[in-house]
């Protein structure tokens, strides 16, 4: 069963990636944090566990690599996730390695979810010592 609950807990679109993480990270006991989170458990109640592979599958493509948080939630078609929603199951996945292994070790670079194996480090160059 599919849940689609909106609950908005950002104040605009133009936000930096860190935004949910520190919401989830330092939570704020008032009544607008328990209703996101409400909102989200909701949501996530219906996320089943047969569906963990199917999105680790998409994170881990190339061809999704560009796609925002946003238009990546309309490709996902076996739940629908909230943008709340979706960040804190990243965030628990992240944050939970043992629990969720195989899956996880997601990254979000520039509103772009991808799997740490499919980004791209900058390269540092190695300066040339001289021994004497």
């Amino acid at each position: 069963m599919n849940y689609t609950v909106d609950v908005d807990c950002k104040q605009s679109d133009n936000i930096n990636d860190d935004y949910y993480i520190t919401l989830f990270k330092n939570p704020k006991p008032t009544s607008e944090y328990n209703a996101i989170i409400n909102a989200i458990h909701k949501n996530l109640e219906g996320f089943q566990y047969e569906y963990y592979p199917l999105l680790h599958e998409i994170l881990i493509k190339n061809i999704y690599k560009k796609t925002k948080t946003k238009e990546l939630l309309n490709v996902i078609s076996f739940h629908t996730f909230t943008v709340e929603s979706f960040e804190y199951l990243m965030f628990v996945m992240n944050n939970n390695k043992l629990t969720f292994h195989p899956y996880g070790n997601y990254i979000k670079n520039n509103d772009v979810w991808m799997h740490t194996d499919k980004y791209v480090k900058p390269q540092f160059v190695k300066s040339k010592i001289n021994k004497y």
